[in-house]
């Protein structure tokens, strides 16, 4: 498999702001995760006849990045995590267009 792809993970934390409130920030985990991506696309069809598409990643890499809400980012658009596995020397992340 050919790793000639870069992506990049990023966290999602809550930061307090110390009145009882914060908000969201984005730390990049790791800057660049050689990989090789498939993309694909689904279409499903709701019960009232209106198509909606979903288009989705295959991001298969030889690093492991196991986390909660990680968010990934490849060519400028930002994806977050659906599913992961591991197959030993791989991992398979599918990623989701937020």
């Amino acid at each position: 498999m050919n790793y000639n792809k870069r992506i990049k993970a990023l966290k999602k934390s809550f930061v307090e702001d110390g009145m009882g409130g914060g908000s969201y920030q984005v730390q990049v985990l790791e800057d660049d995760i050689k990989c090789s991506i498939a993309p694909i696309k689904r279409t499903i069809i709701e019960a009232g006849g209106r198509e909606e598409e979903h288009s989705m990643l295959k991001v298969f890499t030889r690093e492991p990045i196991i986390g909660d809400d990680l968010l990934f980012e490849y060519l400028g658009q930002r994806y977050k995590l659906c599913s992961w596995c591991d197959y030993g020397k791989v991992f398979l992340y599918e990623l989701e267009v937020l």
